[in-house]
């Protein structure tokens, strides 16, 4: 059983659900163990080629820091008195979790934007999903040339909507409208959903000289 000190570890046991079918090899096959003790130096390639993950974590921190290890570790879960708990996970994305919740530098990109994200809403660590809020409202505030594709623009704010992430639709309308230009000239353009449409024409970043495109 475990104690109640605030120095107490828990091993969270992730298994990467896709590592099974897409990798064969025996190195892929074995588990890591690591732990937060030493998250400064975890060697990440040889953590995310692995299939399952062994990590050893502070309970307080999880709790304290993630709304799904709160409701887990603290309630009335038979897991809430284990030393050892099992999830399944993307293992990149749940170590990315890991560095935010224990403070350490985690970039955002396009390529990690979504698992983010996802894995932000589904643990319930908020300050990883403010975090990435802050980056992709730089993203859509940039006066630079479009930095995404456009149908990655219309994947992320499809995301938005089926997540119930509020601010992604809003970003992705607010992007669209400061881009319009260079939106109407992609071949996808017509794939643009009559909301995400709708939404760019009511922004106020389209200005009056793109208005007169669509007229």
């Amino acid at each position: 059983m475990a104690s109640s000190s605030d120095d107490d570890f828990i091993t969270v046991v992730c298994t990467n659900p896709k590592a099974v079918t897409t990798t064969t090899t025996a190195a892929a096959e074995r588990e890591v163990l690591i732990s937060v003790s030493d998250i400064q130096s975890w060697d990440l390639p040889a953590i995310l080629y692995c299939q399952t993950l062994k990590v050893k974590a502070h309970r307080n921190r999880l709790i304290q820091h993630s709304s799904y290890f709160h409701g887990l570790l603290s309630g009335s879960f038979s897991e809430s008195g284990l030393d050892c708990i099992a999830i399944e996970w993307n293992l990149e994305t749940f170590v990315d979790v890991l560095n935010c919740i224990y403070g350490c530098p985690l970039d955002v990109t396009f390529d990690n934007f979504l698992p983010l994200i996802e894995g932000a809403l589904y643990f319930g660590v908020e300050m990883l999903l403010t975090k990435c809020k802050t980056w992709f409202s730089e993203v859509a505030s940039s006066e630079v040339p479009p930095q995404m594709q456009l149908d990655d623009l219309i994947y992320i704010w499809s995301f938005g909507l089926e997540h119930a992430c509020d601010f992604l639709p809003e970003l992705c309308a607010s992007y669209l409208a400061r881009n319009f230009m260079w939106a109407i000239s992609v071949n996808c353009f017509v794939d643009i959903p009559y909301e995400l449409l709708l939404s760019c024409v009511k922004n106020i970043n389209l200005t009056v000289d793109r208005l007169v495109i669509l007229k």
